[in-house]
């Protein structure tokens, strides 16, 4: 890529170098997974990067390019930082959509609780999210079996800051913010001063209170447990009429975005129109311009029945909230990914050219859709994203990652970043 002249000895030794610190990064899982599963980590068993470690093309090629222009051999001199990241973006999973993540939390790393401190996932990515500049993690738990894991993975440069909520002496005044928040909804003081351990309940209400700036859980429970604490404490903004959840979908250079995946079981029209907006609002945080279909069995009319009028009457209203959107519906999905068959059959339809934001007519069809992608498509599934709330709090589904937890990781810094700056109306 410099169009070196020759390979020189510091060019050896800057390939050797970066090779040398990379097999102290801690690993991912997809490297891991490619070599049988189980956790790698510097030493005897473990002495440079595996050859399918995709990492290595960002470590060495830059080390080697920035050698080659220093001994004066290069024939065009680049941006070394720039060139890195370009290499960065052409390997990592999820392409120029995951690497937009990642540089945006590297910015400006948060301050990020996480309930469940003493899953060795979760530690291994909070380790890993710390080392590479995305996050300072904040771990809830037990901390003797916290340092206890730390030292089991040999991490001991670890040192995150660790909360029992159990044993905190915030408990008491915790528990009066609960009380306060949920006195109308049939909590006493005492039920409040006993749900304040929950690790789920005690790091949305340090979010609440700005002690921490995001939180990422689920890991260990059930979707609507881990959620459930961040909508009766942290709560949607005051514009929002729901919460939705929300997956990245990365086919090949496209994008999509579909929800909602996580939350509303059988949305109302109105709340199909608002989902589509807080999607909208999330797709252009990356540049794109946001292309709406809202999904059905019918296509504009065919069907005259409740579900796909439910679907054309979401429509309608979106239409009044964002009239310069591009959108429509109602529309099979074929129909709102081919924009040849817009054109042939139904050329009146407003969306002209492929759908990137796709609205399902309830959790069935949305939640079915992005696994089906997930286990049988060529394709890579970020998420579930909350969206609607008035804090960053997110929650992982219970089979993700440790890759999964440091992509989720930064994508809660960013969303912290977004409502930092932008003050909720």
């Amino acid at each position: 890529d410099v169009r070196a002249r020759k390979i020189t000895p510091n060019m050896e030794l800057a390939a050797t170098r970066a090779l040398a610190a990379l097999a102290r990064e801690p690993v991912p899982d997809i490297v891991a997974r490619a070599y049988g599963g189980g956790f790698m980590t510097f030493g005897p068993e473990y002495l440079i990067p595996k050859p399918l470690d995709p990492r290595v093309l960002y470590w060495v090629a830059p080390a080697v390019a920035q050698a080659a222009i220093e001994d004066g051999v290069a024939r065009v001199e680049i941006d070394i930082d720039e060139y890195r990241e370009k290499l960065m973006a052409q390997v990592e999973i999820g392409g120029q959509v995951t690497h937009f993540i990642i540089q945006s939390a590297r910015r400006e790393p948060k301050r990020v609780v996480y309930p469940e401190g003493e899953d060795e996932r979760i530690i291994r990515g909070a380790y890993q999210a710390s080392r590479e500049g995305l996050a300072i993690p904040v771990l809830l738990g037990r901390k003797d079996l916290i340092h206890e894991t730390i030292q089991k993975l040999e991490i001991i440069d670890f040192q995150p800051e660790i909360i029992d909520p159990a044993t905190d002496e915030r408990r008491d005044e915790y528990a009066r913010i609960l009380f306060e928040l949920r006195k109308r909804k049939g909590m006493t003081y005492q039920n409040a001063y006993y749900a304040v351990p929950n690790p789920n309940v005690f790091g949305s209400i340090m979010l609440l209170k700005g002690e921490a700036d995001g939180m990422l859980t689920g890991l260990t429970t059930e979707y609507d447990d881990a959620v459930r604490p961040i909508l009766s404490i942290v709560r949607t903004r005051p514009d929002v009429i729901t919460a939705a959840g929300l997956h990245i979908v990365i086919h090949q250079k496209d994008v999509f975005f579909l929800a909602d995946t996580t939350v509303n079981i059988r949305p109302t029209s109105e709340q199909l129109a608002h989902i589509a907006w807080l999607a909208v609002e999330f797709a252009r945080r990356f540049g794109i311009e946001p292309r709406v279909a809202f999904l059905s069995f019918s296509n504009f009319g065919a069907v005259r029945e409740e579900e796909a009028l439910k679907v054309a009457r979401a429509v309608e209203r979106f239409h009044q909230l964002a009239p310069d959107v591009m959108s429509d519906g109602e529309m099979q999905p074929d129909v709102a990914l081919n924009p040849e068959i817009v054109r042939e059959v139904y050329p009146f339809s407003r969306l002209k050219e492929r759908a990137n934001i796709l609205i399902c007519p309830n959790l069935d069809a949305a939640n079915i859709a992005y696994k089906l992608i997930q286990q049988v498509a060529e394709g890579v599934v970020l998420g579930p994203v909350l969206l609607g709330t008035r804090f960053a709090a997110h929650a992982l589904p219970r089979y993700a990652t440790v890759d999964d937890v440091v992509r989720m990781t930064a994508l809660v810094v960013m969303d912290a970043r977004h409502k930092q700056m932008e003050p909720t109306p």
